[in-house]
């Protein structure tokens, strides 16, 4: 019963919802593999359904080998995916600015920007746990190196696949049926001298009689880029966005050369009648020379600082996979697998700070105050001033490390006509997300509140003579270097938290040709599936705490009461958990071959039932058709409605608050902000109606020529979200939309508390166009082969209750909605040597699309970039199974355009979820094959 193509020897349920098509770039109709063409009783087809009825179905797919995403991004396999035009706003180690989150260090697939958590990924065909919180499965963790192929659905697929395919489908194809021996050796550097990567892989198979044993590992490391680390012109400017204090109309300004105006390494007083005072290495006063366009955070020139962050995490990772099946008979087919994957990220954020509102106060007592200083204020008769500092003796480190292990078992039977599929998965994902050496907001305060003892003269912490903070070591903040490394340790902790994901999936499918009305016999598919998700988050202690001041003086009254200490951080435990009961029906129904203007016409149509134990029972649908007029000439259409039920993070996150800035929307200044982000175990699945429609083209007079373009329209209603720190301000003061204005407390002056629920908040719309061609042709005695993959997407408009519609689309500063993405790629092959060239683009847009220019901003204008990637391969050996290969990513090293992302004093050049802030990057290795 085993089968070399199709399914791979014992297919699940899912793996018969997809089988694969011939131009490798081109998906839709046929496929070749990474090794062999394809064609004849041997091709594999392309369905976007679970009926394996051998017609090519209307929902568009888009088919890429692994060969030739490893070709064009060596790396990893995400990174291959996402150079497609479908794929925008992934979150990446490479993204810039990484925060210890789920997602640091990890890869995770956002198609069409919707999110990584509304679009399904699948391995083999069947669910894998989640890699985070929001439910999002992380690529890292797969077994990379076994991947034939990875098809992409392009549309909504939930009464096919099940919920969370709302924006598409991402299915990983593992080639189950090798046999022999193959690997890979690589090393990775980028032009600065950073970022260096290595990779190694190994894959063994064998046929055993009537079974099939295979094994793979792999290991993979990347050094990542911290702050201030590598030589990039670009990036040791600077950069900002700043409330324009100088001529002219615009009330903002994009910038290059932006530094901090309101702190610096050494401490700089900030208001009253020594403002403008800094302390210099060794804590001499110096007047500071502050810059042009002023604003309370940024300036230009001057003495200021560049207030730096990491620009990509380091990650390393290892990954192990080992399969066996077996026929029972002729008829029956069962497996087992199991996979392993851990991998860590470590990397530099930023240095420890407190400026602004957290800026601490320093009284004329201060013990380590230069005298000086401490004449002058006693001749102009204050008591205190505030002192803004950026802690460079104290860097925030953190750590990511994700352990997932999962097994699979199940079976295929081909009893007669019947072909059944049954298959049960489990898996874990245990994540420990670790903050190094974060301030710690009552110990900061009161150590930097030193006094002499009155009774022994020493230098002590003042509250520790009214008996409160027993072991506070004093902080001397006068000038760069200046505190000692007891005063350090004493002002910094460590806070981390345990996540533990679990998933169950049970899951049993059906199918069988009928019989036949006008053509071919209808084909019906049904199954059902059960699956329980659920989440445990513990953490450590101290994030409990209450920030409470009693006994210390100069505390920020805005943190008071706050829960959890530290400046960053602070997670809350988390528990629940959920189950989902699925039952679905397929059918297709040709109706018409081989008659006048109808070289074939046919029917798909699904449907799904779906209870949720949160939230009860939705139904989900979806209609197709295919019609050929004549040979060569295809249109189809599907129309679906589409699902995804709330993960456990959106369910059951508790009150977890953090502390930010914000722009205020009417005065443009930097403002303070206090957040509360929680769950909600109210929330309600969203829903989706999606439209696709298309036309492909195969003309027989051009022979190896394929085009298609297909339209997409999807509407959710009731997507889960809450607004952003930002967004709820220009909600509020912009747009007046009540119920942002509800969740804003003004706490004193320019500080705010501002609650961040998660609710069935909004409705997304997005429109588009995608593009494929696909032209193989031979050329000087090879095989040429030109393809484009392109995507024009001109609405992609979010609306909140209460305020107007926002299109985002040609949006690239704020978001990562370029208007127009494409991949080009030339590949020529003669004898044993492959070149290939591939022209990325990013079409021009706006930073803000709110924005008018002129009179908001300056200049809201991005302009368009194309990349460049260079490969070549040689092959060597007698049937010439091995290679060494060369690529070059960004070849003519193209900087990222000025994009300012501004958090807090934290500066960032530009938009990293968009464009490159590598440069360019040399990769070189070998394969072999026995």
């Amino acid at each position: 019963m085993r089968r070399k193509h199709g399914f791979y020897g014992a297919p699940s349920a899912f793996a018969l919802a997809l089988a694969l098509g011939a131009a490798p770039a081109f998906g839709q109709d046929a496929a070749q593999s990474g090794d062999a063409d394809q064609s004849g009783a041997d091709a594999i087809v392309v369905t976007g359904t679970r009926i394996t009825s051998g017609f090519t179905a209307p929902t568009p797919v888009t088919v890429q080998t692994s060969d030739e995403l490893l070709t064009s991004a060596p790396g990893t396999l995400a990174d291959g995916l996402n150079q497609l035009p479908q794929f925008r706003g992934s979150d990446v180690p490479q993204a810039g600015g990484v925060s210890a989150n789920g997602a640091a260090g990890a890869n995770l697939l956002n198609l069409r920007n919707l999110g990584a958590e509304r679009n399904l990924v699948l391995l083999n065909g069947r669910r894998v746990v989640a890699g985070t919180d929001q439910g999002a499965t992380d690529i890292n963790t797969l077994p990379q190196s076994l991947v034939s192929r990875v098809e992409v659905v392009t549309g909504g697929a939930s009464a096919a696949y099940g919920s969370d395919a709302v924006a598409g489908v991402v299915n990983f194809i593992l080639d189950t049926e090798f046999e022999g021996l193959k690997g890979s050796v690589q090393a990775g550097i980028s032009e600065y001298g950073d970022a260096g990567s290595q990779k190694a892989s190994l894959t063994a198979g064998k046929a055993l009689g009537r079974g099939h044993i295979l094994a793979s590992v792999e290991y993979y490391k990347n050094s990542g880029i911290g702050p201030y680390e590598g030589d990039r012109a670009w990036n040791r400017r600077g950069s900002g966005l700043l409330p324009n204090s100088g001529d002219g109309p615009a009330r903002l300004i994009v910038a290059d050369g932006a530094v901090v105006s309101n702190s610096t390494f050494g401490g700089l007083i900030t208001a009253g009648p020594l403002a403008g005072t800094q302390f210099l290495p060794g804590g001499a006063p110096a007047p500071f020379e502050f810059g042009t366009v002023r604003s309370a955070s940024f300036m230009l020139g001057g003495d200021g600082i560049r207030n730096d962050r990491n620009i990509s995490a380091g990650t390393e990772r290892y990954t192990g996979f080992l399969r066996g099946d077996y026929d029972v008979t002729d008829d029956l087919n069962v497996f087992v697998e199991g996979n392993y994957g851990k991998a860590t990220a470590n990397w530099d954020q930023y240095y420890n700070y407190t400026y602004a509102t957290a800026a601490p106060t320093i009284y004329a007592n201060n013990a380590f105050l230069p005298d000086v200083i401490r004449d002058r204020m006693a001749d102009e008769g204050i008591a205190s001033f505030r002192l803004g500092r950026i802690h460079s003796e104290s860097m925030i480190r953190a750590e990511n490390k994700k352990e997932m292990w999962r097994v699979a078992t199940g079976f295929t039977a081909t009893p007669g006509d019947w072909t059944i599929d049954g298959y049960y998965t489990h898996g874990e994902n245990e994540i420990r997300i670790t903050n190094f050496d974060v301030l710690h907001n009552r110990r900061f305060y009161a150590a930097i509140d030193a006094v002499e003892d009155p009774v022994t003269g020493d230098i002590v912490c003042r509250s520790t003579l009214a008996g409160y903070d027993a072991g506070c070591v004093p902080f001397n903040p006068f000038g760069a270097g200046s505190p000692s490394a007891g005063a350090l340790d004493y002002i910094t902790g460590d806070e981390w938290r345990n996540l533990s994901l679990r998933q169950d999936v049970v899951a049993l499918t059906v199918q069988r040709s009928l019989f036949a009305l006008w053509s071919d016999p209808i084909t019906v598919a049904a199954g059902i599936e059960y699956r329980s998700e659920s989440a445990r988050q513990t953490t450590s202690a101290n994030t409990a705490e209450i920030v409470d001041y009693t006994g210390v003086r100069g505390g920020p009254a805005g943190l008071a009461g706050r829960v959890g200490p530290f400046i960053v951080g602070n997670p809350q435990p988390l528990a629940g958990s959920f189950d989902i009961k699925e039952g679905f029906l397929e059918i297709a129904a040709p109706i018409a071959r081989n008659a006048p203007l109808v070289e074939l016409l046919e029917f798909n149509a699904a449907a799904r039932v779906a209870d949720y134990s949160t939230s009860g029972t939705v139904v989900t649908w979806k209609f197709g058709a295919n019609y050929m007029p004549i040979s060569g000439l295809r249109f189809r259409a599907t129309r679906s409605r589409d699902i995804r039920g709330p993960n456990v993070a959106e369910l059951f996150t508790g009150g977890s608050q953090g502390i930010g800035t914000a722009r205020h929307p009417i005065t443009g200044e930097t403002v303070d902000v206090v957040t509360l982000t929680r769950g909600n175990p109210n929330l309600d699945p969203e829903k989706a109606d999606t439209l696709t429609a298309g036309v492909v083209v195969e003309p027989a007079f051009i022979r190896g020529f394929r085009a298609s373009v297909d339209y997409y329209n999807i509407n959710i209603k009731g997507a889960i979200s809450n607004l952003g720190r930002q967004e709820t301000m220009d909600e509020c003061y912009l747009r007046n939309n009540q119920t942002a204005c509800d969740n804003i407390t003004i706490v004193a002056g320019t500080n705010y508390r501002i609650d961040l629920p998660n609710l069935n908040l909004d409705a997304l719309k997005l429109s588009g166009i995608d593009f494929e061609i696909d032209y193989r042709l031979p050329f000087l005695g090879g095989q040429l082969g030109l393809s484009a993959l392109a995507n024009y997407q001109w609405q992609f408009a979010r609306t909140t209750p209460g305020s107007i519609s926002i299109n985002r689309a040609g949006e690239v500063g704020l978001s990562d909605n370029p208007e127009w993405k494409g991949t080009f790629t030339a590949n020529y092959k003669t004898g044993p040597i492959e070149l290939s060239w591939k022209q990325r683009y990013i079409h021009k847009g706006k930073y803000d699309v709110t924005f008018v220019e002129g009179v908001d901003i300056n200049d809201n204008t991005i302009p368009a970039v194309w990349y460049s990637d260079l490969a070549a391969r040689f092959r060597v050996g007698a049937d010439q199974q091995h290679e060494f290969y060369l690529t070059v990513n960004n070849l003519f090293n193209r900087d990222p355009p000025l994009s300012p992302r501004v958090s807090g004093t934290h500066l960032s050049w530009s938009n990293y979820s968009v464009y490159d802030a590598i440069g360019r990057y040399y990769t070189a290795g070998f394969r072999f094959r026995f």
